[in-house]
């Protein structure tokens, strides 16, 4: 069939998919389109790279970024002031966030490329105001879904059509080995696999809730489904558009999901064990050499994770020369440096790019934060059964993500963005209880509870 023939039909089928969607949530106001657009932007590529416009680096962007994400930000700004809902006791609860990001931009002073740096903060932030705007909707969990959904619907379908029909937009070649890779509507194959990834944990996350709570079929099952089915395929049949580090939190999803739900009563129990056995994996692939030959065969991968070892090497003997405050934030993987030339423009681990950057003192307030997240986490789990549930898995497969990719504190990522987003609506507890229609009283354990 020709390539515009299948655009048109894709473009057909997505606008049937939005239309379903807006059908399963009428509540969902105008202005939630603000951040779907921004997180359309995240979970594909730069505005400016769709019409040819050279970039610095994916989080610096072009004019045309900037102009279309400062839009965004005005526009969400206007609604936040217009709604006038009472902040104090968001921020309050975010304080683990807001000093994060304070950290992030005082670095900027001590960065070597002080006006990118500010840059590249300036689009980190942009994020909280995305996320104020959904947690002043009637009813912000059910927004979260309506945007995780919308994304899937528009970025998944695209991103096989692109890879099939228009491979000048949507195939790359490895730059070590000229392998084909299928990247779609994002960058290149990782970026594509992790949205992949998140749309098949959202879809089987709201299967196992809405079975729970009493399955009924509908026509957003039936889209779900199709979704879900593309997104299986591109993750793992698309030619060189496999992922260990999808893989495997592919299955770590399916079990942690198949864990909760037959476990319901010992929910904080549960999620404990798992992140403290997610901290311990990470422990053991830095330390254990026993470990590390084990696992890697287990997901097609050798002792190295295809050298990896070596770029963490570098990237380690480059962030000696800073170790306490780095090398400021924005500078050292946004620049042409022996690394970079080397390498690329990221370390391939999430907290060694921070350390990098941030030094100890930026790891730390990571490790805070993550560990901030986790309380929210508990607390929402006796409150909202299945939100939690959602919570802690995201958790854990960002901490495994994040070994063998650089996740953290990048504006530019889907898996980042959509845990700014828990956060800051977790940090609003009395939300779950009123969406839910049931109070901590009246629920006398986890599996009483359901989130409409």
């Amino acid at each position: 069939m020709p390539p515009i023939l299948m655009l048109i039909f894709c473009t057909a089928l997505v606008a049937l998919l939005l239309h379903i969607e807006r059908k399963g949530n009428p509540s969902a106001s105008l202005a939630l389109w603000i951040p779907t657009l921004y997180m359309l932007i995240i979970g594909s590529r730069p505005v400016g790279s769709w019409f040819g416009l050279q970039t610095s680096t994916v989080e610096a962007g072009s004019p045309m970024d900037m102009a279309v994400l400062m839009t965004l930000l005005v526009f969400a700004l206007i609604v936040l002031f217009w709604r006038k809902n009472e902040w104090s006791l968001t921020l309050k609860n975010n304080f683990a966030l807001i000093f994060l990001y304070a950290f992030v931009g005082i670095s900027i002073l001590w960065s070597d490329y002080t006006f990118l740096s500010f840059k590249r903060w300036i689009r980190l932030l942009l994020v909280i105001p995305m996320a104020l705007v959904v947690l002043s909707e009637r009813s912000p969990l059910a927004a979260l879904e309506s945007i995780v959904r919308r994304c899937a619907y528009v970025l998944v379908p695209f991103s096989i059509i692109l890879a099939k029909y228009y491979p000048h937009l949507g195939v790359t070649y490895s730059r070590w080995s000229g392998f084909l890779s299928w990247n779609g509507v994002t960058l290149q194959k990782n970026a594509l696999s992790q949205l992949c990834l998140l749309s098949i944990f959202f879809i089987i996350w709201t299967f196992a809730r809405d079975k729970r709570n009493g399955f009924k079929p509908t026509s957003k099952t039936l889209a779900d489904g199709l979704i879900w089915v593309i997104a299986v395929y591109m993750l793992f049949g698309g030619p060189g558009g496999y992922s260990a580090t999808s893989t495997a939190n592919f299955v770590v999803i399916i079990l942690c999901l198949t864990l909760f739900y037959k476990m319901g009563n010992w929910a904080t129990q549960t999620a404990t064990l798992l992140t403290s056995g997610a901290v311990m994996a990470w422990v053991l692939l830095i330390f254990s050499e026993s470990f590390v030959s084990t696992m890697t065969p287990l997901v097609g991968r050798d002792a190295t994770f295809t050298d990896r070892i070596e770029v963490w090497a570098m990237a380690l003997r480059d962030a000696a020369q800073h170790p306490i405050l780095g090398s400021g934030f924005g500078g050292y993987f946004a620049t042409d440096n022996d690394f970079t030339i080397t390498y690329g423009n990221t370390g391939h681990n999430g907290l060694l790019d921070v350390y990098v950057e941030l030094g100890v003192v930026g790891v730390i307030f990571v490790l805070v934060f993550l560990f901030s997240f986790f309380r929210k986490v508990h607390r929402v789990l006796n409150q909202s059964f299945d939100w939690g549930v959602l919570g802690i898995i995201f958790l854990i497969i960002t901490l495994l993500a994040n070994y063998t990719e650089s996740l953290f504190i990048k504006s530019s990522t889907y898996m980042w963005n959509i845990l700014i987003f828990l956060a800051v609506l977790f940090s609003a507890p009395h939300l779950y209880a009123k969406e839910s229609g049931l109070s901590m009283k009246n629920a006398s354990h986890p599996n009483q509870t359901c989130e409409r």
